[in-house]
């Protein structure tokens, strides 16, 4: 189930909305268990049991991390690690790694692929950052298992993230006010997310498709296609994630933010504290410090960047596509450090090189294929005609895609701070996103496949 299907958003999401708010306090945190399940059973109903494998280990695992101390503490903290690392490891690396096997000749080994959850690589996480936490000694065990399930399948984040730490949300699961300007506040950050998802993604993806449909570019056409590629993405993900925390907000929730005009950054470092804010906290606190972080001299900082940045890259799919996209990052994030240029001046020219460097990272993340991966980098360093038969319409977006990624505030900024006099702006936006995208038709969030 998407968030511009109308099924969702005619029915869904009216029935459990009105379901939530006639219901006592006290039964809404198991309102939202329900309703998430039929949620995720909606996209991928075959996995239910997975996900509330998942919940439950954690759950009981958190609560004996939280009573034991000592190796029985460290032993049922692997017993979270262990279930959900395998269960990703399982569903999302197997045909990879038995495919890797047989490509370097262990032909007998059999070639096994397994189906990927819907939203595996988020709820993995967000649960087992749980037992981390109750290990670490930062939060306090769950009032209930309704509660923690509740926090885990929380539908709005459940599949694309926020990855929401249990802390972050400790309070408000056990009492959290809600009021009429949260329920506006969050209907205006929902119907901004659902436009940049539909108005501003899709577009790039329509004019993009073409180009990557044709599959031999010339050099102008490589570079278009890749910058609509990163705009793309971004709307797509951030507009999901903004859409997640406006339903959150209606809920009473303050889910984190995610992203915050990452394009532009001035450095690499800065990048990362703009994307996929959620994701690179958890990294950072749940593998790069824990590694050692910069704590252990300057080759050992740059080999943990590394390692962070290829898991990252692995986090996002089994392929050495992805392989090549996070350690590319771990790259860019070395050399800057060793050039002294993390905190440097927030230039225009900074700027304008780190998003185009992040462009050309962006290849082999949307291309899985290596061979295309190499023609479209051929292409894009010359390799290749010059000549471009563009559409008039791609040219008009390309320099409009501009001014809205560098120069308009993003939705961080003034999402619930519009006021009852945009209603009918933001009606209009609404009704105009449903029109466009159904005349066109529809394309799932690209976050889903991971």
């Amino acid at each position: 189930m998407l968030f511009f299907d109308y099924a969702f958003l005619f029915v869904f999401l009216p029935l459990f909305v009105a379901v939530y708010f006639l219901i006592p306090r006290g039964a809404r945190n198991a309102w939202i268990l329900v309703g998430s399940l039929a949620f995720y059973a909606g996209s991928s109903f075959d996995y239910v049991p997975i996900l509330l494998f998942s919940i439950v280990v954690d759950y009981v695992a958190g609560g004996r991390i939280a009573r034991t101390e000592g190796t029985a503490k460290k032993l049922w903290l692997t017993v979270s690690l262990a279930t959900n690392l395998g269960l990703l490891g399982y569903f999302k690396y197997v045909g990879l790694f038995t495919r890797t096997l047989r490509d370097v000749g262990f032909e007998g080994v059999p070639l096994l692929a397994a189906a990927l959850p819907v939203g595996i690589s988020f709820f993995t996480f967000q649960s087992m950052s749980y037992s981390i936490d109750l290990y670490r000694g930062r939060v306090k065990p769950a009032r209930s298992f309704i509660d923690f399930a509740a926090f885990v399948s929380m539908f709005p984040q459940l599949i694309a993230g926020p990855i929401v730490r249990f802390e972050q949300l400790e309070s408000e699961l056990t009492e959290r006010t809600h009021s009429v300007d949260k329920v506006v506040q969050g209907i205006e950050r929902f119907i901004l997310g659902l436009a940049k998802k539909l108005l501003l993604a899709d577009t790039a993806a329509a004019l993009a498709a073409p180009i990557f449909a044709a599959e031999d570019p010339s050099l102008v056409e490589a570079w278009v296609s890749m910058f609509l590629y990163s705009v793309q993405i971004y709307f797509d993900f951030s507009g999901y994630t903004d859409m997640a925390l406006g339903l959150g907000r209606v809920l009473g929730f303050d889910l984190p933010v995610n992203f915050d005009s990452p394009y532009r950054a001035a450095s690499f470092s800065e990048f990362w504290h703009r994307w996929h804010i959620t994701l690179s906290t958890w990294l950072r606190d749940n593998v790069y410090v824990p590694l050692g972080g910069n704590r252990y001299g300057t080759l050992r900082t740059y080999a943990n960047l590394m390692i962070v940045m290829l898991l990252g890259g692995l986090w996002h799919g089994a392929s050495w596509t992805f392989l090549i996209w996070g350690g590319l990052h771990g790259a860019f994030l070395a050399i800057e450090r060793a050039l002294g240029l993390r905190h440097s001046d927030r230039s225009v020219p900074r700027v304008f090189v780190v998003h185009l460097l992040t462009i050309i990272a962006w290849v082999p993340f949307r291309l899985d294929d290596l061979a295309q991966v190499k023609l479209w980098w051929g292409r894009m360093f010359g390799a290749g005609p010059l000549s471009a038969s563009l559409p008039t319409e791609t040219w008009l977006a390309l320099p409009a895609f501009a001014a809205i990624v560098w120069l308009f505030p993003n939705t961080n900024q003034f999402a619930g701070r519009l006021g009852p006099r945009y209603a009918p702006v933001l009606g209009v936006l609404f009704i105009v996103s449903l029109i466009v995208t159904y005349g066109r038709g529809i394309s799932p969030f690209i976050y889903f496949r991971f």
